[in-house]
């Protein structure tokens, strides 16, 4: 069984590991939705990538993408 293939939207952002820099990752981004629940499991999404069920949707809070606007924390 395969992985599900990449969100067109994640390789058009480039979608990719973040900066050792902290507040450079999507954590502090103000599209990152921390806590959203999906199928009674908590994970975390982006407004830009969408919010689906998919697990292609997820966002990991230590990456980062070209469409990042930081909120200054």
């Amino acid at each position: 069984m395969g992985s599900l293939p990449r969100l067109k939207k994640k390789v058009d952002l480039k979608y990719r590991k973040g900066s050792t820099n902290e507040s450079m990752n999507c954590r502090f981004c103000i599209n990152f939705l921390k806590q959203v629940l999906i199928y009674n499991k908590i994970e975390n999404r982006c407004k830009i990538m969408g919010e689906n069920t998919s697990a292609r949707y997820r966002i990991r809070p230590d990456f980062t993408c070209e469409a990042q606007k930081y909120n200054g924390k």
